[in-house]
This record gives C-alpha cells, sequence and structure tokens, in this order.
C-alpha cells in the first residue's frame, strides 16, 4: 500500500462516485472533508472529486510519505490540479504528489487521536479517536482453514458516536475466527451434522412385473422378475459398463405369476409358477449369460392356480412350498429330493391361498398360510412335516405375510386388500397385534434391510407408497412416501457398496431407487 494515503484505500480509489460521500460525515478521522466535493456536488459551477480517482493524490498524512515513482496516470493526473484547471474553482487546494496539510476549515491531521471535528453535532470536541478494525461482512463459505471468513473494515472510530458504531468488537487475530455472535450473517456450524437416509429413483425399466425375488450366485447378484403380460421371466443384473441395471428375458413362459430363484451350489434352479401350461423347474449351470434348460415338471396336475412360491431349508433338507389360489386347488410343500422337488405334505385344501411364509418360532421351523376365504393359519414343524397350531384373530381376510426379527422377538407383517395392514408379535403360543397400519388397496407389506438400516414398505394401489423406519418394540415410524405405482414386491439389492430397492410394478414400469444419506445439515 505504500504511497496511499491515511487508510484511502478503504473508498477502493473512486473518487468519481463522491456524491454519496456526504454519508460518511464522521464514520471516519476527516472524512467530514470530503463532503460537497463529489461530482454531483458544484462549487462555483464545477465538480471537484473528479480527480479523486488517482491515488497518489490523496497524502493526507505525514506519516505516510508519498513514493516518489509515480505512475503515469497519476503524473497526468495530479499537473491538472491547478488553480488554472478550467475545471477546478480556484478555492481548491492544490494537491500535489507530496503530503499536505489539511484545508485551514479542518483540523490538522496527525497520527496521534485526535478530538472529533467540531461540525458534528451531538459528539463531544474531547473524545479521543483511534484506529480499529471491526467485522463489515460475514462470507458464507469456509476456505482452507476450515472456518467462516469475515471481511474487516478499516476505520477510525469515535467512541462516543452514538447509534451505529459498535464498541465490544472482539479482538482480532491473525488465525482463522468464527463470525463473532454478534454478526447477523454468520452461518451456525454443528460439530456434528446430522444424516438421514433416504430413497431416491435411479431408473424405470419399460415393463411391467408381478413378483420380484433376490438372489445371488458366484457373487453376482440378481433379481428374478416374473412378467405375466409378457409370457416371461426375466433377470435383472446389474451392468458395471454401463453403471444401471440390466434386465434379460431368459424364459418364455404361458403367464407366470411367480419366478422364484434356488441357488443350489454352482447351479441356479428358477422354479416358474405359471396360471397356464403348468409350472415348471428350469436349471441353469453356468454363470451369467448362460442358457436355462428345461429341468422338470411341478406337481404334475397337482396345482391348478399357483399364486405364491417360497422355499427353505428344513432339518437339512430343501422345502418348497406354493400356495394354490383355485377353489379346488391345494396348497403343497415339495422337497428336493434325487435331482427334482416332490410332493411332500398338502396343506388345507379349498381355501384359495395366496400367499405363505416360512419363519421360525420359538426354535421351531414354521409356517403362516394366507387366504380368502379364512384367516391366517399357523403351523409348526412336527419332526417330519407341518402340523396346524393355531390361526391369527381378527384378520380374516389376509392377503400376505412377511416375518423379522427383532431382539428376539418375531414380527409378522399382514397385508390386507381391503382393510388396515397390521404388526404382530408372537407372545410363545399366538400373535398379537403391536400396531395397525393405513392402507389403500395394498397387496404387499414387505420388511426388509437396506444398507444396513431396518425399513417395512406398505404398497398401495390408490395411495403413495410408504416407507417406514422399525422403532422401539417393533412399532413403525414414518419415514417418506414412494411413487411406486402398483406395486407387488420390494426386493433390496447392493452393488459393491451402493445399495438400490427394486419395485415391481403391476400396472407400470419397473422402478429402482438408490439408497442414498442426505445431509440434513446442508
Amino acid at each position: 500500500m505504500e504511497g496511499i494515503g491515511l487508510y484511502w484505500f478503504v473508498l477502493g480509489y473512486t473518487g468519481e462516485t463522491g456524491i454519496y460521500w456526504q454519508g460518511l460525515v464522521c464514520t471516519g478521522l476527516y472524512w467530514d472533508i470530503l463532503a460537497g466535493t463529489g461530482m454531483g456536488d458544484f462549487v462555483g459551477g464545477n465538480g471537484t472529486g473528479r480527480a479523486w480517482g488517482c491515488p497518489m493524490s490523496l497524502g493526507m498524512s505525514p506519516t505516510l510519505p508519498m513514493s516518489p515513482a509515480m505512475s503515469p496516470r497519476c503524473q497526468q493526473a495530479v499537473p491538472k490540479l491547478s488553480p488554472g484547471c478550467p475545471h477546478v474553482p480556484r478555492d481548491v487546494p492544490t494537491l500535489s504528489p507530496h503530503p499536505q496539510p489539511c484545508p485551514h476549515a479542518v483540523p490538522t491531521l496527525s497520527p496521534d487521536p485526535q478530538p472529533c471535528p467540531h461540525a458534528v453535532p451531538g459528539v463531544s470536541p474531547t473524545v479521543p479517536v483511534s484506529p480499529e478494525l471491526w467485522p463489515f461482512q460475514a462470507l458464507p463459505f469456509s476456505s482452507l482453514g476450515g472456518h467462516p471468513r469475515v471481511a474487516l473494515g478499516l476505520s477510525l472510530l469515535c467512541p462516543s458516536v452514538p447509534g451505529d458504531v459498535p464498541r465490544d468488537v472482539p479482538k482480532l487475530s491473525p488465525h482463522p475466527q468464527p463470525c463473532p455472535q454478534g454478526c447477523p450473517q454468520a452461518v451456525p456450524m454443528s460439530p456434528t451434522v446430522p444424516v438421514s437416509p433416504e430413497l431416491r429413483p435411479f431408473q424405470a425399466l419399460p415393463f411391467s412385473s408381478l413378483g420380484a425375488e433376490p438372489f445371488a450366485l458366484g457373487g453376482h447378484p440378481g433379481v428374478a422378475l416374473a412378467q405375466p403380460a409378457a409370457g416371461a421371466c426375466a433377470l435383472l443384473e446389474w451392468d458395471q459398463l454401463g453403471g444401471s441395471f440390466r434386465a434379460q428375458r431368459v424364459i418364455n413362459g404361458s403367464s407366470p405369476v411367480a419366478c422364484h430363484p434356488v441357488p443350489l451350489g454352482d447351479t441356479l434352479l428358477l422354479v416358474v409358477a405359471q396360471l397356464g401350461g403348468g409350472s415348471w423347474v428350469w436349471r441353469r449351470s453356468g454363470g451369467p449369460g448362460s442358457a436355462f434348460v428345461r429341468h422338470q415338471a411341478l406337481g404334475a396336475g397337482r396345482l391348478r392356480r399357483p399364486h405364491a412360491v417360497a422355499a427353505a431349508r428344513l432339518a437339512g433338507h430343501l422345502y418348497l412350498g406354493v400356495a394354490d389360489s383355485s377353489k379346488g386347488g391345494t396348497s403343497t410343500v415339495f422337497r428336493w429330493a434325487s435331482g427334482g422337488f416332490y410332493p411332500h405334505q398338502a396343506l388345507r385344501p379349498w381355501q384359495r391361498d395366496t400367499h405363505l411364509e416360512f419363519l421360525e418360532l420359538g426354535g421351531r421351523p414354521a409356517l403362516v398360510l394366507c387366504g380368502a376365504a379364512r384367516r391366517p393359519l399357523v403351523y409348526r414343524w412336527s419332526g417330519d412335516a407341518f402340523a396346524p397350531h393355531t390361526d391369527i384373530p381378527h384378520v380374516p381376510d389376509a392377503y400376505a405375510a412377511k416375518h423379522f426379527r427383532l431382539r428376539g422377538s418375531v414380527f409378522l407383517c399382514l397385508t390386507r386388500f381391503l382393510g388396515d395392514a397390521k404388526v404382530m408379535r408372537w407372545e410363545g403360543s399366538m400373535f398379537r397385534e403391536v400396531q395397525q397400519v393405513p392402507a389403500r388397496g395394498s397387496l404387499v407389506f414387505q420388511p426388509l434391510l437396506l444398507a444396513g438400516h431396518r425399513y417395512v414398505l406398505l404398497g398401495n394401489d390408490f395411495a403413495p407408497s410408504r416407507v417406514f423406519r422399525l422403532g422401539a418394540g417393533g412399532r413403525l415410524e414414518p419415514a417418506q412416501d414412494l411413487p411406486a405405482p402398483t406395486p407387488r414386491a420390494f426386493v433390496p439389492v447392493a452393488v459393491g457398496h451402493r445399495h438400490f430397492l427394486v419395485a415391481s410394478s403391476f400396472k407400470g414400469a419397473t422402478q429402482i431407487y438408490a439408497h442414498v444419506t442426505e445431509d440434513v445439515g446442508t
């Protein structure tokens, strides 16, 4: 700042804007001498502030000597400031590159504190003034030091001026400091910023689907999708190069309602339950991209209208359960033996069953069977077969049942198309209601684990689907709404460190959502 007069650099060398300097009276040492000398004020008919754009002509403090090396711009500006200049009145003091005394009407400038000018009303002439730095503006971002920066205005303050001049300006240091409490632009920073996970749309697949079942084979995750409208089963897998999911049509069928994957070692079995043409088991022995071949017929005419498929390992054996929704059909449990699934046990007939769920109750395998004709029925494993144990009251027309475990307790999520969904807890001999959840045409009430978070998703046909978090005691806490049209299944998929949710849609595009963590502090 060599060669610049005392603190005049604060004005930004904007001499031509002196029309507004009248408002600076007594806001800094001797700035009142600028009043009336701007471009818009006329003394003798001419403006006198135009030449102030040259900072070299403003040397007014004997303590800050002017540099003998003047720029060409200043050398041209200074000679024009003479009494003979046609644009400058003769009563304006001559400006020179050397320090000059102030006009006679203003007290002599000194580096020592001086009393405020007598012309300022309401200010005592004996009050000393001293240069200080005080906060001028807070910038709403942090720089390399990690703290918000404060722009400082340099001023000579008159302490007794009433109104706008602060008295309690905090001490400044050369190190980065947070904004003072009195700074209105300061952005509060929390040492621990809370985060909130949520589901965001990631990809829409251009087809509808009824069922979705996850699987993993050889470290490659995937989802089997049943497409009754297209008459096919598709495998949804991650495309590493494209950075998205792709669905490959692998099996053609006749209105498949369930495509249930069953990994066996290096072989992937796909149980295809169809409304026409019988149900079949397909097999793929190679890796991704290998073709499926027909392995066996399932049920040999026993299944009339299959509706849902589930699998479980019990006592070292693989079992497959199929719910039959036909009036004359019978839900059946199959057992894997000699390279195929064969009927092991017939469950209740003539009940139009819609869903079955394998689970464990009190350390014993169990099975919950839902149907439209009666209350859900609980079966318990008796050593080689399932025996009826009890039913679940107050839910006469449950469509599906899904379970989850929390702190050693078993919970059951029951959904109904007409009526509210319910959360039940196993009390040792029967299920008791924990919570009733409003539903609007719901056919899926799915608990799942996604990125380490426990969720329960309620799919609605006539309202937005809802995402719940698990709270204390298994109660559900609303988290967000999900615009998934007519959902029939929700499936979590993990790809490396990324997590996704696949939502099958019966009347719209199959949706894929990405699980992201939102910084609620921003």
